[in-house]
């Protein structure tokens, strides 16, 4: 795995509304250990931080607070084909 997580920000898909106006206690911001090569997507944000929004943090989707340890075989077992692809790519 790629020693950095991923932040991805969701602020953008609100349609520029600043955070503080949207609900509080709800995460808007998910980390995560990325592979080296790959190229997170919204989908794949948008799913970890529902993720962690309904789990709270897991090796899945962290916070600041709550940071996991990079774990190549959880990594593994992760479907990656289930994120649509970053259009970017």
């Amino acid at each position: 795995m790629h020693p950095a997580v991923c932040i991805f920000v969701l602020e953008r898909l609100f349609g520029g509304r600043s955070l503080e106006n949207l609900v509080c206690g709800v995460a808007f911001i998910a980390l995560w250990w990325i592979p080296i090569g790959h190229i997170p997507s919204i989908d794949e944000a948008k799913k970890r931080i529902a993720h962690l929004n309904a789990y709270g943090p897991t090796q899945f989707a962290f916070d600041f607070k709550h940071i996991f340890e990079s774990d190549d075989e959880f990594q593994r077992g992760i479907d990656w084909s289930s994120f649509l692809p970053c259009p970017a790519t």
